[in-house]
């Protein structure tokens, strides 16, 4: 009996550090990079508009709790667009192409932390987690559990936030992005997004066996085209839509075939999301265009 106490306590232990492993969460740690601040484990576009002097992605005092937080406000980049503010917990490339995330093995049900947001405009900010492994049968980063939650209303002081996760796979990841948005598609001037203390809460064991194993996209990694092999009804009521990492769709047209071919030659190097819809449930596989 007192072993098995033991080991009880040593699993919810071993539960709790899983859970809090989002790196930086408490968004404590920075790190200066030439003219700016740039959170440890995050990244954002401020690389990108470092000549213009002009930073989406910044330091906030004081934090709740700590003594910082995540400042994402959308800015005007010299008249020529409005930037949203940005960041990933993992690596882009010079490009602001997505790399990679951060290894992650737990299964949790929601995102947790605190946010103040509020927009100018007509176009809210977004939350985006995908938690992903890697297939060695197909070659690919198979999507286990996805959440894309477009902010609503606004937060003038700090409010606490639990979002869901939505599991469409029982297999454990081993990847994990999240990203913060302070924009939609149409950003407006000093739209803000504030985010504090994050992490993951609770544990989902298995999902409906129904949405598991019904549906492969390859090649993965592809570079023009790619095939979704499903078995989802062709009924004219079935759709396939294609989005990016931040939740935005890109094409969504019918399911006209049981292995249907997709054209990708206009989209650029990245990660990208598909989904195909019907009304026997869904189902979403991630797949890389590399050329």
């Amino acid at each position: 009996m007192k072993k098995f106490y033991i080991t009880l306590v040593l699993t919810t232990i071993c539960s709790i550090s899983l859970f809090s492993q989002i790196p930086n969460g408490s968004f404590e740690d920075w790190t200066t990079t030439g003219n700016y601040e740039e959170p440890v484990s995050w990244t954002s576009y401020n690389a990108m508009t470092d000549e213009l002097g002009i930073y989406t992605c910044e330091k906030g005092s004081p934090g709740n709790p700590g003594n910082y937080f995540l400042k994402l406000t959308s800015k005007n980049m010299m008249d020529i667009a409005v930037l949203p503010g940005y960041a990933m917990c993992g690596s882009m490339d010079i490009d602001n192409e997505i790399l990679s995330g951060f290894p992650f093995t737990g299964r949790p049900a929601n995102l947790t932390g605190k946010w103040q947001h509020m927009i100018f405009g007509q176009s809210q900010g977004l939350v985006v987690v995908q938690l992903t492994k890697w297939d060695v049968e197909t070659q690919s980063q198979v999507l286990i559990a996805s959440l894309e939650y477009t902010l609503t209303g606004m937060a003038m002081s700090w409010t606490n936030f639990s979002l869901p996760l939505t599991y469409l796979d029982a297999r454990t990841p081993d990847t994990c992005i999240i990203a913060f948005v302070s924009s939609g598609d149409e950003p407006t001037i000093n739209d803000y997004l504030y985010v504090d203390n994050v992490a993951f809460q609770g544990n989902v064991v298995g999902i409906d066996e129904a949405s598991v194993n019904n549906m492969q996209v390859y090649p993965n990694p592809a570079t023009n085209q790619i095939t979704i092999d499903h078995l989802f009804p062709v009924d004219g009521k079935s759709t396939y839509m294609v989005t990016n990492i931040l939740g935005e769709v890109l094409l969504q047209e019918p399911v006209t075939a049981s292995k249907q071919v997709i054209n990708m030659e206009s989209f650029r190097n990245g990660i990208y999301f598909v989904t195909v819809k019907s009304d026997q449930g869904n189902s979403t596989q991630k797949v890389i265009i590399n050329r």
